[in-house]
């Protein structure tokens, strides 16, 4: 991801259950991403984790990092059936989740 770049950035953040861990990100990685670029504006994807065993008031454990195009391609890619269908999917997790934080943040003026 070019961290140069003023195209807005979907952030989505989470902490995963130790027992889901390793299916969520092998799941995350092999379906989900490739549905979430799928959605019109999404361009890449940068997963991260956080480094060291510290307390989640520092964040979520993985961060990923998606970056799209315009924030007006991402409202209407945000509104459609396909991407509906990849939250539905996404969704299935949900007991395996905690900590959450999604948003899309665009280019701060300088």
């Amino acid at each position: 991801m070019d961290m140069s770049s003023q195209d807005p950035i979907f952030v989505a953040g989470f902490d995963v259950t130790a027992d889901a861990d390793a299916e969520f990100n092998e799941w995350y990685d092999a379906v989900h991403i490739p549905e979430a670029l799928g959605i019109g504006g999404f361009r890449s994807v940068t997963r991260m984790v956080r480094a060291g065993e510290y307390d989640n008031t520092f964040g979520p454990k993985y961060l990923n990092l998606y970056q799209v195009s315009s924030q007006s391609d991402f409202e209407a890619g945000w509104e459609t059936d396909y991407r509906r269908a990849s939250s539905s999917d996404f969704n299935r997790w949900g007991p395996a989740l905690s900590n959450g934080h999604v948003g899309l943040y665009i280019p701060h003026g300088r």
